[in-house]
């Protein structure tokens, strides 16, 4: 974009997040709460704080967050198509690129697996913590 239109400095994304619900019901099962305050607060946990080989989960964030973009919002009902909600909710998040800060927040992505966030997702995933904490994960089912 900034080769197109070099006066750009900062441009945002509205960018679906395919993996929320199976990370959900992996993590919560028949539990995942249904109102909006806790399914945004998992997804803004989801996004910054489910790692796995030092990258985020969500392929959609791995590639924006990778290159550099800050997590700034997350969308209650962005997507109620039935595919956004068998995949998210319905939520959608927002990625910001300032070019200003592009090189940081790739750096402390590679080098400090932090995910460059606004204050906002910082506060929805703290508020997940206690839904994670306090809804254990379903027990293993056996088969006799």
């Amino acid at each position: 974009l900034h080769a197109e239109l070099p006066n750009l400095k900062v441009f945002a994304t509205l960018s679906p997040i395919p993996g929320l619900r199976a990370w959900a019901n992996s993590a919560l099962g028949v539990r995942v709460p249904a109102e909006r305050a806790s399914l945004e607060a998992l997804a803004a946990w989801y996004l910054t704080r489910e790692w796995r080989d030092a990258n985020v989960l969500d392929p959609v964030a791995r590639f924006h967050l990778g290159n550099g973009a800050r997590l700034e919002r997350v969308n209650w009902g962005a997507d109620m198509s039935a595919r956004g909600l068998a995949q998210s909710f319905g939520l959608m998040v927002n990625y910001v690129y300032d070019l200003g800060e592009v090189e940081r927040n790739h750096e402390e992505y590679v080098n400090r697996h932090r995910v460059a966030c606004s204050v906002a997702i910082e506060k929805l995933a703290a508020g997940a913590e206690r839904l994670l904490v306090e809804t254990p994960p379903p027990a293993p089912i056996s088969i006799q």
